[in-house]
């Protein structure tokens, strides 16, 4: 059942999917705080890692990549890439991370 409290829950749009947040906040703590800090969170993992928004820093390094080229990405880029490539290397290539093309391509 959802909090029908506003300092225990929120309802935001994100990922293009209706997103809501409930939680029971620790004693003496403002839980509308913590709950706008979890959508600014979810806004910028959005804005870093979405495939779908094409100013997205993960859209922008896939459509301006060049071979031999750095380019400087956050934080949240480098692990996102380097635990998808880990995940890769553990299941012998049965998850490709490279297949955001094709999944564009079918519009899943």
């Amino acid at each position: 059942m959802f909090s029908t409290d506003p300092n225990k829950s929120l309802v935001f749009l994100a990922y293009d999917t209706l997103c809501r947040i409930n939680i029971e906040p620790p004693d003496n703590k403002d839980g509308w705080g913590i709950l706008k800090k979890a959508q600014e969170i979810a806004y910028q993992v959005e804005k870093t890692l979405s495939m779908y928004d094409e100013t997205s820093e993960l859209s922008d390094i896939c459509r301006n990549y060049l071979p031999n080229v750095k380019y400087p990405i956050s934080k949240m880029l480098f692990e996102f890439i380097h635990l998808n490539l880990l995940i890769a290397e553990k299941t012998d290539g049965l998850f490709d991370p490279t297949v955001g093309k094709v999944i564009k391509l079918w519009d899943f």
